[in-house]
């Protein structure tokens, strides 16, 4: 359904709103990483704030430049130390726990009297993506949110099926790994028919017990795996590890599949096998990863989120644990978390991450297109230009109204750094919304590529009217 501009988050937000926002997503991932506790002891959070305004000006930029300061805005907490037994044993009221970096009226962080600017990436989101390589095979590619990304394809030669997982040098038969997990041969003749089902049935026999192996030690951590445990106990567990551990997005599966999946599941890779067999028979199209439709715009909240949430947090949440658990007698709060524990992750991912860089200062409008810049690469995305392929490069249909089809650099990052359009919008989830005028009512809509391509879209004529 279309939606209005009012609910959705504009490309060009005000630094203080981008200011705001980047607060919401800091105070998100703190409420995530909160409450930490070891066997005896849990810490707390609650009543994450700042009394600091969150619109600093051209002047509080100029002074943090000459004084080589960084321009920040404290955060506080109220935090409880308490028992295994919920006795409250320590209180810190109005604790700073870090210092958030805020963006200037030019858009650019001030960390120790240097300006640094960040670039918008675009993601593919998790799903399941389907196409013909150069070699002949067809392939569905599971781009996971979580739990290792992998392939399966179909051999055309001999018409097995075959699943390669991360950098697995050797693959596993598809046939067998669906059997051990529970996936009857009457449901894949059902999709497969009766001759590639007795092909690959033929080609794996003796290979299940192999395949649960395989899966096992693939999907269960070395921290969980457990000795002595039966066939069936190890499938139960790899089934839970499908449910608790991995991730697809229920919207693109349910374009690419048919069906909504949010997790993996041995249904999921059932259908992803029917649409390899549909698409190498040419009765459907491969799909468009490449589409706006199947990407998401990750901004700078979205990163102080991930930075918190994944490693450098991380750390600081093990340096916490760490300390309640070495402390001999009663353990003090004060000493266990210190003031700005969680400001390096932050700092240290606007002044190292490669998504960040010290911006070119010809002039202030060359800092500002900065902020409109996306790109494709860094992490979460594209690993280097060498696995930029020449189609992800070209313009794409469902750029239109989102992606600047010109403004990308004459150099080997063509068509992978561009520009987003100020009139786009994008709402919480990271998705990519156009503006167009609906002939019916005259008025402004947003859609999603994956609406528009429905429609017949129209332009005005130089008199402004279609």
């Amino acid at each position: 359904m279309p939606v209005k501009s009012s609910q959705l988050n504009p490309i060009r937000s005000s630094s203080s709103e981008q200011n705001a926002l980047n607060l919401q997503k800091v105070r998100d991932a703190l409420t995530a990483l909160f409450p930490i506790s070891i066997p005896r002891y849990t810490v707390e959070i609650s009543n994450i704030r700042t009394d600091r305004s969150l619109s600093p000006t051209y002047t509080d930029t100029k002074e943090a430049l000459l004084r080589k300061a960084s321009l920040i805005a404290p955060v506080y907490a109220d935090l409880e130390l308490k028992t295994n037994t919920g006795k409250v044993i320590g209180r810190q009221s109005k604790f700073k726990i870090l210092s958030l970096p805020l963006l200037t009226p030019l858009r650019t962080f001030v960390i120790d009297g240097n300006q640094y600017a960040t670039t918008n990436q675009l993601r593919l989101r998790p799903g399941v993506y389907t196409k013909k390589a150069e070699s002949g095979e067809t392939v569905a590619h599971f781009n996971m949110g979580r739990g290792g990304s992998f392939k399966i394809w179909l051999e055309p030669e001999t018409g097995i099926f075959y699943w390669l997982m991360g950098t697995a040098k050797k693959a596993l038969p598809v046939y067998a790994a669906l059997r051990a997990l529970g996936i009857s041969d009457s449901q894949i003749q059902a999709l497969w028919g009766q001759n590639l089902l007795e092909t690959n049935k033929t080609a794996t026999i003796g290979k299940l017990s192999y395949s649960v192996e395989k899966l096992y030690n693939k999907f269960i951590s070395t921290s969980e795996k457990r000795d002595g445990l039966s066939e069936q106990e190890k499938v139960a567990a790899i089934l839970n590890a499908f449910s608790t551990k991995t991730e697809l997005d229920p919207e693109t599966t349910k374009s690419t599949l048919g069906s909504s999946y949010s997790s993996l599941t041995p249904k999921a890779i059932l259908d992803a096998t029917k649409k390899i067999i549909d698409i190498y028979q040419n009765k459907i199209e491969e799909d468009e990863r490449d589409s706006l439709e199947f990407k998401k715009l990750v901004t700078i909240d979205d990163f102080f989120k991930e930075t918190l949430l994944k490693e450098r947090g991380r750390k600081v949440v093990n340096k916490i644990k760490s300390r309640l658990s070495t402390t001999s007698g009663v353990p003090v709060l004060a000493k266990v978390v210190t003031p700005g524990m969680f400001t390096s992750p932050l700092t240290n991912f606007i002044t190292t991450e490669s998504l960040s860089g010290n911006p070119d200062q010809i002039n202030p409008i060359e800092i500002m297109d900065q902020n409109n810049k996306v790109t494709s690469l860094g992490p979460g995305g594209l690993a280097s230009l060498q696995s930029v392929t020449n189609l992800q490069r070209l313009v794409n249909t469902s750029h239109l109204g989102i992606l600047d089809p010109i403004r990308t650099p004459e150099s080997e990052k063509v068509g992978v750094d561009v520009r987003l359009i100020g009139s786009a919008g994008r709402d919480a989830s990271g998705n990519l919304y156009a503006p167009y005028i609906n002939v019916k009512t005259g008025k402004m809509e947003y859609m999603h590529p994956s609406e528009s391509k429905t429609k017949f879209i129209a332009f005005k004529n130089p008199k402004g009217s279609l």
